[in-house]
């Protein structure tokens, strides 16, 4: 549902980390290597991405901060979905993207359970809510802390 610019530069943001993470755990935790949890996690990360993205097009819109269609602009600004439907669209990415964190966590346990629910709470409020991240110069941080540490560490 993101145009292919932002598909081609935002997927692996959310790619990397869990592959990172993945292989720091294995050569230097010593950890099993789970094919099936390793190919659903970066499936989880990319549709958490996809939801907190879709967001973020449709309040950048609101806000009127993203009018003008340019080569990164998402769906919502260059008319392909409205808003409304953009917020479905995201609603079902992150409830398809945290119903998978949650059979993570039946797996490995709960400290992964924190992790996501910080991560997909950052995705959320980066444009949204009462006081938007994103719009008090906390955008940067959020995004390190979801596609670097959080998602490293969750692997």
């Amino acid at each position: 549902m993101t145009s292919d610019a932002n598909v081609q530069q935002a997927l692996p943001a959310s790619i990397t980390p869990v592959a990172f993470g993945t292989v720091l755990a294995i050569t230097i935790g010593g950890a099993a290597f789970d094919l099936p949890l390793f190919l659903l996690s970066l499936l989880g990360m990319a549709l958490l991405q996809v939801g907190a993205n879709m967001i973020n097009d449709v309040y950048d819109y609101r806000n009127g901060i993203d009018r003008q269609v340019n080569p990164a602009s998402g769906p919502v600004v260059r008319g392909w979905i409205t808003p409304r439907q953009a917020l479905v669209g995201s609603a079902t990415c992150i409830a398809v993207g945290s119903m998978i964190g949650f059979y993570i966590v039946s797996r490995v346990g709960t400290p992964i359970l924190c992790l996501g629910a910080v991560g997909v709470l950052g995705g959320i409020l980066y444009t949204w809510g009462p006081w938007p991240l994103k719009y008090h110069a906390l955008g940067d941080l959020a995004v390190f802390l979801n596609f670097g540490v959080l998602g490293a560490l969750g692997a």
